[in-house]
């Protein structure tokens, strides 16, 4: 009887303390570059950004690409006249634009970066902007990593809520978990609400 309580004991233990993953934490990082555009504009439902020179940001906050769009694309192999093989290159795209709220002077960017020097790695962009005495400004920054099947970055208009799906970990090969991360609209940023995980689909 005693063996059996204790044994029982273990079991509620276990289940009101599951045991929690070593790698806990999604791979995605956020920063606030707070980056001021030169360029002015009354609103930023003016700005076209399909031909708009956007910044990438590291952890750090600092600019790591400065890219303009033609017609909502850039490749650096096309943009830079000095480019010869066996540079690296960069290929970014805007995949959209939403706003948050009706007369929001906050935009919501999606951006799909490509980059390229020993070996490629592929990210998911998506980007906070804001008016500031009349500048674009970069406030907050989401960056996943996309280099694997079933990535993707989708807002919820109506929820104002962003699901980020990207891969988990770094690394460049053989990917098995996607992180699902869920941000809610603050009204000046995007908060990270929930997460979990799913496995890698087996086809694209």
């Amino acid at each position: 009887m005693f063996v059996l309580l204790w044994v029982l004991a273990g079991v509620f233990a276990c289940a009101m303390n599951p045991p929690q993953p070593s790698d806990s934490n999604p791979t995605v990082e956020i920063v606030r570059p707070n980056h001021v555009y030169t360029a002015t504009n009354e609103s930023l439902r003016q700005v076209d950004f399909r031909n708009f020179q956007f910044h990438i940001f590291d952890k750090n906050g600092a600019s790591t690409l400065s890219a303009r769009l033609r017609n909502g694309k850039y490749d650096s192999k096309k943009s830079d006249r000095k480019w010869k093989m066996g540079d690296g290159y960069d290929w970014l795209r805007l995949d959209w634009v939403r706003f948050a709220g009706k007369n929001s002077e906050f935009a919501i960017v999606s951006l799909s970066w490509v980059t390229a020097g020993g070996s490629t790695s592929d990210f998911g962009v998506v980007q906070v902007l804001t008016l500031l005495e009349s500048q674009p400004v970069v406030v907050q920054q989401i960056l996943f990593n996309t280099r694997g099947c079933g990535t993707s970055a989708d807002l919820d208009t109506r929820l104002l809520l962003l699901t980020v799906t990207g891969v988990h970990g770094w690394e460049h090969c053989c990917p098995k978990t996607l992180d699902v991360i869920k941000f809610r609209w603050t009204g000046t940023s995007l908060k990270r609400e929930s997460y979990h995980s799913i496995p890698v689909p087996k086809t694209c």
